[in-house]
């Protein structure tokens, strides 16, 4: 559980740092007459997604853990 929860943490950070300093200059070039303020509007997609990724990997990694389990308890009881 914790390391899920260390993957799950590690992942937002590295999705917000990604999302706000490498693409945030892709974004202001691409949208016409874009600034920062234009989008700011956009942090909050921005953070809904960090925490959506966070999520995913913290839930995929706990499924992956039980399924571990269960394949180990199938091992030993044959």
């Amino acid at each position: 559980m914790k390391k899920s929860l260390i993957y799950g943490v590690s992942t937002a950070v590295i999705f917000y740092i990604t999302t706000s300093y490498i693409l945030e200059p892709f974004g202001m070039f691409i949208t016409y007459g874009g600034d920062s303020y234009t989008l700011s509007y956009h942090m909050f997609s921005y953070m809904g997604l960090v925490l959506l990724s966070g999520i995913i990997v913290f839930c995929t990694s706990i499924i992956i853990q039980k399924i571990n389990y269960l394949i180990e308890k199938l091992d030993n009881k044959n």
